[in-house]
């Protein structure tokens, strides 16, 4: 409903989340790893508090994965395509 209304554009948070999906992979492994240290030495073993705070690190390793995207790897990639072009002479 929302989609067919324009009021919020699915299509496009897709195409985001897949130009991103390198930086996220990238991403993913260190912040998922300081969440689960966080958790740890909190010292609470509830199931809801270590979901919480699972699906908490899902959602920054998505946004930082993207933010990566943007801010460094789009600038890298387009540098190297730019010096990497085949000019004929």
């Amino acid at each position: 409903f929302l989609e067919k209304s324009r009021q919020l554009s699915i299509r496009k948070l897709f195409v985001v989340l897949g130009a991103s999906s390198f930086a996220i992979y990238l991403t993913h492994y260190p912040i998922l790893s300081i969440f689960t240290k966080a958790i740890q030495v909190t010292g609470i073993d509830s199931i809801i508090f270590r979901t919480i705070g699972m699906v908490l690190a899902c959602i920054v390793t998505i946004l930082i994965g993207c933010i990566v995207h943007f801010s460094i790897e789009k600038k890298i990639t387009s540098t190297f395509r730019n010096h990497l072009i085949y000019k004929r002479a």
